[in-house]
């Protein structure tokens, strides 16, 4: 009795073993097709992915989490891989991966036309696409099914290994950034450095310790992140061994990077990082915009104020004058008039008032125009500037000196023309002090 039990038994078991067997031979598709999806859908589980084309072939290696490296074993050549360019190419697999994905039969075969080329790609030794790009669409076959691709996905399988390749020239994190220090094509070295929730200049001298217009400073600094090299056959040989533009910077962790640029005659400039093992070639128009001198970086307004704090405006000429005070609902004159539109207009235009260069010596052939007192009574803080008209000036420029101080600048002269235009026209009235 217990014999034929076991009989029994054993015969379930095989029956079980034989009809899994028929399960995994009917929809071998299926369960191989899940688990390579789950692979490219987590690119953590993604360790290799080996690439072959008519350009060359190639292999990207995940080093560590999200750091990778493209590697030609021909060339004995590695470099640090793009992960964005890298995981864009394996969502592009996974495109054709679920493309494929429960057809019960494959595509038709593209007409051949002798223009078709050729490509496959491996991802962890194991998972094969093989890849027929022609001129109107692409083939991709995966053993366990194929897909059509449109054309445009064809450009992903004919890359070479430089596509790929992290050109960044510098990498950082723009407020990490302790301290800056620049040598342009023209200028003067200059170097700034983070303190109290900004930047002062160190250098040059007669900048010291004067603040640096931070919106600036932080798109020079973004615009280094995004800075990417060219790799280019024939770099050509610089004009110079000392680098036409030097940019140096230091973390707050004490980490230094760097860049050296050099110009060349007939070519795009060559650029040293300190990131890249090799030279590469740099747009010229990417040198231009970081060849900063110091003073594009100073804040060049004569009166740094916030309009919303002044509380009194005088402006005068001779005997000509306008004095208002903020009121509730506006400006008001010592007759409690409220008719005077485009004070605060003013008061913004003052504060972003910026001078041309200087400061110089006011000369002789300056004229006064025009006198601007503007005053918070609540600290007693006052700000005073007078125009100069001077033939000797470019046309559409005058003089504004700030007081107190000797120093005079040259500026637009459209702000002195709207300041007279408050001015009575004639001596006295309703709105003289």
């Amino acid at each position: 009795m217990k014999g034929k039990r076991r009989l029994i038994l054993l015969a379930l078991v095989c029956a079980f073993l034989a009809g899994a067997t028929l399960v995994a031979v009917n929809l071998p598709y299926h369960f191989v097709q899940q688990g390579m999806q789950a692979t490219l859908s987590d690119t953590d589980k993604v360790q290799r992915v080996d690439v072959s084309n008519p350009v060359g072939a190639f292999s990207l290696v995940q080093l560590s989490r999200g750091k990778w490296q493209v590697q030609c074993e021909e060339k004995n050549l590695e470099y640090p891989a793009d992960r964005e360019r890298v995981e864009a190419f394996l969502q592009v697999l996974r495109v054709a991966r679920e493309a494929s994905q429960g057809l019960s039969s494959r595509p038709a075969q593209p007409t051949r036309t002798g223009e078709e080329r050729q490509a496959t790609v491996t991802v962890n030794g194991s998972m094969a696409f093989s890849v027929q790009i022609s001129p109107t669409q692409v083939l991709v076959d995966t053993g366990q099914g194929a897909s059509l691709l449109p054309q445009w996905r064809g450009e992903a399988f004919l890359r070479d290994m430089n596509w790929f390749r992290d050109l960044h020239l510098l990498r950082f994190d723009v407020d990490s950034v302790k301290h800056v220090a620049v040598s342009p094509l023209a200028g003067d070295f200059w170097e700034a450095e983070a303190r109290d929730g900004g930047y002062v200049f160190l250098a040059p001298e007669k900048l010291e310790n004067r603040a640096v217009l931070e919106d600036r400073l932080e798109l020079f600094l973004h615009r280094l992140t995004l800075l990417q090299g060219k790799v280019e056959e024939a770099l050509g040989t610089p004009l110079s061994t000392v680098p036409d533009l030097r940019v140096e910077l230091e973390t707050f962790r004490g980490h230094r990077l760097g860049l050296d640029i050099f110009l060349q005659e007939d070519q795009d400039p060559v650029v040293k990082s300190s990131q890249q093992e090799e030279r590469l070639g740099l747009d010229r128009s990417a040198f231009y915009q970081l060849d900063l001198n110091a003073f594009s970086l100073v804040d060049r307004r004569l009166v740094p104020f916030a309009p919303g704090k002044i509380t009194t405006v005088s402006i005068s000429h001779g005997k000509r004058r306008l004095h208002v005070e903020r009121a509730a609902k506006g400006w008001k004159d010592k007759n409690g008039f409220l008719n005077r539109p485009g004070i605060d207009m003013l008061l913004w235009k003052l504060t972003s008032l910026q001078y041309e260069y200087g400061p110089v010596e006011l000369p002789g052939t300056a004229v006064s125009a025009v006198r601007v007192v503007l005053q918070n009574t609540q600290d007693a803080t006052q700000f005073e500037l007078e125009f100069f008209r001077d033939p000797k000036l470019p046309k559409g420029q005058c003089w504004v000196h700030p007081s107190p101080g000797e120093a005079s600048f040259p500026v637009d002269e459209k702000l002195m023309n709207e300041l007279e235009s408050f001015l009575p026209a004639e001596d006295g009235g309703s709105e003289a002090l």
